[in-house]
């Protein structure tokens, strides 16, 4: 408690007597901000001889906080004395509103001896003990979820005391919302769902606290704050409400069917969000993700699909918060695809019951192919028409497949045939193979009109000379005009005709299925349909193939035709060679293509090679 001393002046002929006041505090009252003030009036008498004897003219007297006390009856100091108590005064002072006060304390007197008589007086401030007022709250935690409790220690300076306690967000138009009225040592407060709705653009706030202090209807203090920070909890967030996701075909057979198919499919999809849990946060953003790509409109379509199988596809939406919503998911069954391909295959001439034989006129013809399923969709056709060489195609004709048919072809003996089977699919695609069906073997046969010759087969052309056999030249041979087909011989001409064709089945990385012909000039030329693999997301593809012959010239060139999600190739050739049209020298080759990104497709590839069979 405070305590001090206040110096009097004291007038007269004589400077030996002294006096001061002592003052002190007791008895604080927190609860009514009170505390008691005590002033004692003291002299000292440094006279050997002299007492001194107050008649009371002017009396003693004491100021405390403008209470003024005075004593009559005089007062005796005796000689030599060190300080005699003259006088007593007590106050009790109410202190301000924050607990400090600030008094002035005055007092003195008149003194007179058997000398002369002596005036006193002096004045002093006293700074009195802050008294404890409004409440300093605080929080058992720094954080809090909203709909959390905490708890708000409240430790009041009286047990008299109570609380009133509010709360506010920063820049809050609403101002103060009441937490609790009449707390008193704590307060469990349970953090109202409803500030949610006061933060649709943020995940958490700092939120001030204020206590007014009481003591019964009486305002002791207030402006005491203290802090916490409140976060939105993790289950507020928005929401999927619907989201659809359909199956976009260009092709219009693939869009009768409804079904997805790699390579030509793509998925389009519409996402709808719901902030109905949200506490009035807004949609903001959009996700749909399906097929390797990320798409951040409502709606949308992917590319054209790349994998086959189950894909999942997700959507999601984000708030004004910032939060995402749990994703939905859908699952879009792909189908592989790929383009027909013919397993086996032959024509040739024949009689009625499809022996064969070289002067038949029946074709006997064998369609052994195969499709994509597509969900059992897809429907496979086969067929076959035929021409005379160089003449016009006749009508198709539907094959059963991998059935050897015989048709009436009232094939002439003396005229060469061409006759093309085809595998068809219901997406329109198909694989075709050409074979050359020969005239009937004859020793020699001159045309009518004795314009053209040929050994091994009837003449055909006027002005030409053919063979169906093997052809030795020896020196120089004149020719006007070059076939197409034709190999060169010292610088001329012969016609070249097919000697053999058919299929072989070879193995490299994959199966190769190689049809191919064989030409009496020597020449071979092989097709196949392959694939690059597709095993891992990267940006290049390959696989090694290998020929279907080993031939004794093994230069021989390669040229490729991309299929299947060809639009995604940028670039395709043979490993370690220039190009594509470049020489190959040995039984194994390795084609890769590339894309314009990285990626898990598979690349359908069609392969010709052209070389020498002998």
């Amino acid at each position: 408690m405070a305590s001090g001393r206040i110096n009097l002046s004291v007038t007269g002929d004589y400077g030996n007597v002294t006096g001061w006041i002592e003052w002190s505090e007791s008895s604080i009252n927190t609860a009514n901000n009170t505390s008691v003030v005590t002033a004692i009036l003291y002299y000292a008498n440094a006279w050997s001889t002299d007492t001194l004897s107050d008649t009371a003219s002017p009396p003693f007297y004491l100021t405390i906080n403008g209470n003024r006390a005075e004593k009559s009856g005089g007062a005796t100091i005796p000689a030599y004395s060190t300080g005699e108590e003259v006088f007593k005064h007590s106050v009790t002072v109410t202190h301000l509103a924050d607990g400090s006060k600030s008094i002035t304390i005055s007092g003195g007197g008149g003194l007179s001896g058997t000398k002369d008589l002596r005036n006193s007086s002096g004045s002093g401030t006293a700074v009195l003990t802050t008294i404890p007022r409004a409440t300093q709250p605080s929080v058992n935690k720094a954080s809090a979820e909203i709909g959390s409790t905490v708890t708000i220690s409240l430790p009041r300076a009286s047990s008299a005391f109570t609380h009133n306690l509010w709360y506010k967000l920063p820049d809050d138009v609403h101002g103060y919302d009441r937490i609790a009225s009449g707390a008193g040592t704590a307060c469990s407060w349970t953090v109202p769902m409803a500030l949610c709705n006061r933060l649709t653009n943020a995940e958490s706030a700092s939120v001030t606290i204020l206590c007014e202090t009481y003591n019964g209807s009486t305002l002791v203090g207030s402006g005491k704050t203290t802090t916490i920070t409140v976060t939105v909890p993790s289950n507020v967030k928005p929401s999927v409400s619907a989201m659809t996701v359909e199956v976009a075909n260009d092709n219009t057979t693939l869009a009768q069917w409804g079904v997805a198919v790699k390579g030509y499919s793509k998925l389009s999809y519409a996402i709808t969000g719901s902030t109905a849990d949200d506490y009035g946060a807004t949609i903001t953003a959009y996700q749909f993700q399906a097929n390797g790509e990320t798409l951040s409109a409502q709606t949308g379509a992917t590319k054209v699909l790349e994998t086959a199988g189950s894909m999942e596809a997700k959507g999601r939406v984000k708030d004004s918060r910032g939060r995402w919503s749990d994703p939905v998911s859908r699952s879009v069954q792909v189908y592989d695809y790929s383009v027909p391909t013919i397993k086996a295959s032959h024509a040739y001439r024949c009689v009625q019951d499809g022996t064969a034989t070289d002067d038949g006129s029946y074709l006997n013809v064998l369609c052994d192919g195969e499709i994509s399923d597509i969900g059992g969709h897809n429907v496979m056709t086969c067929r076959v028409r035929y021409r005379v060489v160089g003449g016009t195609w006749g009508d198709y004709r539907t094959l059963t497949d991998n059935t050897a048919e015989i048709i009436n072809a009232a094939m002439a003996v003396d005229r060469s045939y061409e006759v093309e089977i085809v595998v068809l699919d219901s997406l329109g695609n198909s694989r075709v193979v050409v074979y050359q069906i020969p005239t009937a073997e004859v020793t020699f046969n001159a045309k009518r009109g004795g314009k053209g010759f040929a050994f091994g087969k009837y003449a055909e052309e006027d002005n030409l000379l053919e063979s169906a056999w093997p052809v030795r030249v020896k020196g120089s041979v004149s020719c006007t005009t070059m076939s197409a087909n034709a190999l060169t011989v010292d610088g001329s001409a012969v016609v070249d005709f097919v000697v053999e064709q058919g299929m072989v089945t070879t193995t490299g990385s994959q199966t190769c299925n190689w049809y191919y012909q064989k030409f009496a000039s020597g020449q071979i030329v092989a097709w196949m349909s392959g694939q690059l693999s597709s095993s891992n997301s990267t940006a290049t593809k390959s696989a090694t193939f290998k020929l279907p012959f080993t031939l004794p010239n093994t230069i021989y060139s390669v040229q490729l035709t991309g299929t299947t999600n060809s639009n995604l190739l940028i670039n395709m050739g043979v490993r370690n060679s220039a190009g594509s049209g470049s020489g190959k020298t040995t039984e194994l080759f390795t084609v890769y293509g590339t894309l314009s990104a990285a990626s898990s497709v598979s690349v359908g590839v069609d392969i010709e090679v052209r070389g020498y069979w002998k």
